[in-house]
């Protein structure tokens, strides 16, 4: 089942593409632009390990990868109705809901190119450790990437169906509201900042690195933090937040089966 699903969403991707040359050009510049962040990220990854102690770099990496987990839920909402195979909705006529259908949609969606980038950025804190010379912090970055990379999947697999987006009136509605938000967001930004920090700059980077902190240790962050608190001493920790890690996605694939079953076996599927 997962082989032929992760072929299914390949094959279909491929004919979208050679049905519409506009698409190859997206899809070309889209792989351009995630392949040159990637490259200013890797060059950053080993900046940051040759130059910043471990407490930096364990706070820089649990917060962003903490980020990076989220952001895949939000992201997908924005941009589901890009990618429709991976709806269970469409495959209710042909199949039952099952186990092995919840996995290889996961896969497929692991397999794509955005999760094929995103494993390798997921990969980016053992090079970052590697390079500072933490190589058993490096070894617990390599074992808990793929616990990352899951979560993400199946986190935004789960925010994206569940919340219909791509299947009806009220999800893309909700859609312009969140896209209009972070708009909203975005543009208010450059002004907020200085607002924030004020004359106290010393004091905004305190609470920053306040937050910083939070966001790295919290479920997000905890495939990411773990590495960082063994680098810096932390063993119990790091080890219980590793397992944490390993728990989550299996934790999230029982509901993400659940929320498959529902929306397949609903009136509008």
């Amino acid at each position: 089942m997962v082989a032929t699903l992760v072929k299914l969403k390949w094959r279909l991707t491929l004919n979208a593409l050679t049905k519409n040359t506009w698409a190859i050009v997206g899809t070309v510049i889209g792989a351009l632009y995630g392949l040159g962040a990637l490259g200013m990220v890797l060059a950053g990854a080993v900046g940051l390990g040759l130059e910043a102690d471990p407490q930096v770099i364990a706070l820089l990496t649990g917060a962003l990868g903490a980020l990076l987990v989220a952001g895949w839920a939000v992201v997908s909402l924005l941009v589901t109705g890009i990618d429709s195979t991976l709806d269970p909705r469409a495959m209710a006529a042909w199949t039952a809901p099952s186990r092995g259908l919840a996995v290889g949609l996961l896969a497929a969606g692991a397999l794509g190119i955005p999760g094929c980038l995103t494993a390798v950025v997921c990969l980016v804190p053992a090079l970052t450790w590697l390079v500072a010379g933490q190589v058993l912090a490096a070894i617990l970055a390599l074992l808990c990437a793929p616990a990352a990379l899951a979560t993400c999947v199946i986190l935004s697999r789960i925010v994206v169906t569940a919340a219909g987006i791509s299947s009806s009136r009220r999800g893309r509605e909700t859609t312009a509201i969140i896209a209009f938000i972070a708009f909203l967001a975005a543009t208010q930004l450059p002004n907020l900042i200085p607002r924030l920090i004020g004359n106290d700059i010393a004091g905004f980077l305190q609470h920053l690195r306040t937050v910083a902190q939070v966001v790295g240790l919290s479920p997000f962050g905890w495939a990411f933090a773990a590495p960082g608190l063994l680098a810096t001493g932390s063993v119990l920790a790091a080890l219980a937040l590793a397992v944490g890690a390993w728990i989550l996605p299996v934790a999230l694939l029982p509901l993400w089966q659940r929320v498959v079953g529902k929306v397949m076996t609903s009136p509008g599927a």
